[in-house]
């Protein structure tokens, strides 16, 4: 059978919660059937169940998970691909491959680089290039003027832009506008 269409569920990756809460390959999450105190010398059972999928103002898609005293909100991508989805590079950002936030199954994410994640969403139209007041030309001018003797403030007047850009720009944190 087609893996897509198979839901596995597995511990989420994070410690304090793998033994309360599972995530699918689908992008559910669920609560685990667990026994707690109750006042006096008691128990309480507590029976497990499919969490509420929240969205946050970015779009994507998150769960509230508590684990006594620890609250977090997690993004069902991140624990979808740290649960079905090989890393072998580290790398620390989750794209969807079909731009579409909310679409949590695995064979739509991939682990990138932030500027891969970045140039996936100005390629498929989803965000704007970002609007660079300086150009390469700019940028070579500043370092040339800077070294013949212009202040930085002086070039940050100039150019229209802060005192801690052209710094970057002097020290070669920052030489062209290139992703």
């Amino acid at each position: 059978m087609n893996p897509v269409f198979t839901e596995e569920w597995r511990p989420v990756s994070i410690p304090e919660y793998a033994a309360f809460y599972e995530v699918s390959n689908m992008g559910r999450v669920r609560s685990l059937d667990r026994v707690s105190r109750a006042k006096g010398n008691g128990v309480q059972r507590h029976f497990g169940k499919e969490m509420k999928l929240l969205t946050n103002k970015r779009g994507y898609v998150y769960v509230y998970l508590r684990a006594a005293p620890l609250e977090r909100n997690v993004t069902v991508h991140q624990l979808v691909a740290k649960a079905f989805i090989p890393n072998p590079d580290n790398l620390i950002e989750v794209n969807h491959l079909d731009t579409i936030k909310g679409n949590n199954v695995w064979t739509n994410l991939e682990w990138t680089t932030r500027v891969r994640n970045h140039n996936h969403a100005v390629a498929a139209g989803i965000m704007p290039r970002a609007n660079r007041k300086l150009s390469d030309d700019d940028v070579d001018d500043i370092i040339r003027r800077h070294l013949g003797g212009y202040s930085q403030a002086e070039l940050a007047l100039e150019y229209d832009v802060r005192q801690g850009t052209i710094s970057r720009i002097v020290n070669g944190l920052r030489r062209t506008n290139r992703l």
